[in-house]
Parts: C-alpha cells; sequence; structure tokens
C-alpha cells in the first residue's frame, strides 16, 4: 500500500539536504513513482469492478518492483 507523502516528504527532505541545487519537480516525480500502479489499480477497480481483480493485482505488483523502474529509467536516459 503506498504512502505517498511519506514517500514526498522522506525524498524531499534526503535529496534536498544532499543536492542542494535539486529541483523539486524532479524529487517529488521520482518519489511518487513506486505509487503508480497502486494509484492505477485502485482507479480501474472503481472504473471496472468485473476485472479479475487477483490477476490485476499480480500485474500491479510486478510493475512496482525495483528492477521496473531501474529498466524503464535506463530506457529512458538512453
Amino acid at each position: 500500500m503506498p504512502d505517498t507523502l511519506a514517500h514526498l516528504a522522506v525524498n524531499g527532505i534526503t535529496t534536498r539536504t544532499f543536492i542542494k541545487k535539486a529541483d523539486f519537480l524532479w524529487i517529488y516525480l521520482g518519489a511518487i513513482i513506486p505509487d503508480i500502479p497502486w494509484l492505477f489499480q485502485r482507479a480501474v477497480h472503481i472504473i471496472l469492478p468485473n476485472i479479475n481483480f487477483y490477476n490485476f493485482r499480480l500485474y500491479c505488483i510486478a510493475l512496482a518492483y525495483l528492477d521496473f523502474y531501474l529498466f524503464t529509467s535506463s530506457i529512458l536516459l538512453c
């Protein structure tokens, strides 16, 4: 279960402590990336209540793994 406000607070304070010139937009965008699949799951479950929730939850868990974000970030940086 995501705790988006805690992610924003901890990442914002930690990054600004070590990198003074970091832009808050990028800090906050990076902080909410791990929460996107869980927020998407909630929205889809409300919009499409007849969807197979177990399979969709497995899909969201796969998206939440660190490897997925490292892979996606490496593609975006190239």
